[in-house]
């Protein structure tokens, strides 16, 4: 048997231009297409010319924020490598290559134009009939935080937290009296006070974090990542960010997403739905989702046109369960009411 071994040295000859190494019908192509034709005044994005060291044209760099997310790219540092080793991140920036720090302050300064230019790519997505905005799928996904959780702490553990800390400040104060008396230890003085310095910030990062857990809805808040929650995993329990999509059914597309503060699920889908049809303009027909959405409260916000499939806890268990269903289960019977009377 023979084996087929490539060879780094060998001479090839590669196309002339960058253009003719993507297809006429690679969906980066769409991407670059769309953000041609957009008007970035209406969008209110600067690009007049000023005095000063050169930027990135704008419409370019809306490309890579565009197409980088629909590729599963999200990292700016990510996005930077793509631009030097991903063809098609390297055909839509007409080979330029900005560095991560300009790509992360650009989604920064351009986040309400960026969110606008995605609603109007749905409705586009509608015009072309890839979505048909009648029936929504939607689910939260448990995206894990860059904290870690033992970096999660409940109100009662900050206050045991900020107490230590106190008590250590009393004690290198006390510490800070006595090197005085030392006229040769001047320097450990300095040193001291550091320390003192250094604990006196961290009691504030406490109290700035326990202020923030009362005036949110969380029962705990990452000293690392306040935005991120603790929720449960299949991996275990870790801090998360808790990611709501809405999907369209015709071709499975995105039509809406959103990281929100909350471990599950319950009292997200009104404003899922509401968040998707902000997007394509229209109500859906019928929404389809699973039982951790099972909210009696919640489903009375939602439009009475649109029909709502949604299994019970209670259905989701017994499915799920291996054990024969009990013949006498309670929901096996009916009320005859003729044959039983009325009490």
């Amino acid at each position: 048997m023979a084996y087929i071994i490539g060879e780094k040295n060998q001479n090839v000859l590669f196309p002339p231009i960058i253009d003719d190494h993507i297809s006429k019908n690679d969906p980066v192509r769409v991407y670059d297409a769309f953000v041609d034709d957009l008007d970035l005044k209406e969008l209110g994005i600067e690009y007049t010319l000023k005095p000063g060291a050169p930027e990135y044209f704008p419409k370019t760099m809306l490309k890579l924020a565009l197409y980088g997310p629909s590729y599963g790219i999200f990292s700016s540092r990510k996005l930077e490598r793509a631009t030097h080793h991903n063809l098609s991140f390297i055909w839509l920036m007409n080979n330029l290559k900005p560095d991560y720090r300009t790509i992360a302050r650009f989604r920064l300064k351009n986040a309400k134009a960026i969110k606008k230019i995605l609603k109007q790519c749905v409705r586009l997505c509608i015009e072309m009939d890839l979505i048909e905005g009648n029936t929504l799928f939607i689910d939260g996904s448990k995206f894990r935080a860059n904290a870690g959780i033992g970096k999660t702490r409940t109100k009662e553990s900050l206050e045991k937290e900020l107490k230590k800390i106190d008590e250590k400040i009393d004690q290198l104060i006390d510490e800070c009296t006595k090197i005085d008396k030392q006229e040769e230890s001047e320097r450990s003085h300095v040193q001291v006070k550091e320390e003192i310095k250094n604990k006196q910030d961290l009691a504030q990062s406490v109290k700035d974090l326990m202020k923030k857990l009362e005036s949110s809805d969380k029962k705990n808040i990452n000293m690392t990542d306040p935005d991120s929650v603790k929720a449960k995993t299949r991996q275990g329990i870790h801090s998360c960010h808790n990611v709501q999509v809405a999907t369209d059914k015709k071709h499975g597309l995105i039509v809406s997403a959103e990281a929100v503060s909350q471990n599950n699920d319950l009292g997200q889908l009104s404003n899922q739905i509401e968040n998707a049809i902000e997007n394509f303009g229209k109500k859906p027909e019928n929404v389809c989702t699973d039982a951790g959405y099972f909210d009696s409260d919640d489903f009375t916000k939602i439009d009475k046109d649109i029909t709502v499939v949604v299994p019970s806890v209670k259905q989701t268990k017994e499915e799920r369960s291996s054990e024969p269903k009990n013949p006498f289960d309670k929901d096996n019977f009916k009320y005859d009411k003729e044959q039983n009377g009325i009490h």
